[in-house]
């Protein structure tokens, strides 16, 4: 096989890109999160740099790629694990509280209640404590 021919797996930047995608979407919620934050906010930042040094002196243009696209991709991972920790947080705590609310909801069988629930079916007799007094007009 001569340099110039494609793997024979068919693999060209597309099965890559899709393998990378595939891994980084089976890493828990914090760490994608950096992983992406990081990833972003890295190539932003080098991009940054790469403009700035070639404006500023292009033969430390390299440097500056470096200079500040390291400290973004770090501020990026923490940013990134701080979100992707918030929002685990908040899925959580909704999963807990739509399965205690389910759990509190959940009607029991109507073999169980004979006596039907006050104000459901049928009116309380008028002396009753639990019939309230209509508003007088």
């Amino acid at each position: 096989m001569s340099s110039m021919e494609a793997p024979a797996g068919g693999g060209g930047t597309g099965q890559g890109a899709a393998s990378v995608l595939r891994v980084v979407m089976q890493l828990p919620l914090p760490i994608r999160g950096g992983a992406l934050g990081a990833g972003s906010a890295g190539i932003a930042g080098g991009v940054i740099g790469l403009v700035v040094g070639l404006l500023t002196y292009a033969p430390t243009a390299p440097f500056a790629v470096l200079e500040l696209g390291f400290p973004a991709s770090v501020v990026g991972g923490i940013v990134g694990v701080a979100t992707g920790a918030v929002v685990l947080g908040l899925q959580r705590t909704r999963s807990s509280r739509l399965a205690t609310r389910t759990r509190a909801t959940e009607r029991p069988p109507a073999a169980a209640s004979a006596v039907p629930a006050p104000g459901r079916g049928r009116s309380e007799p008028p002396g009753s404590p639990l019939r309230r007094p209509r508003p007088r007009r």
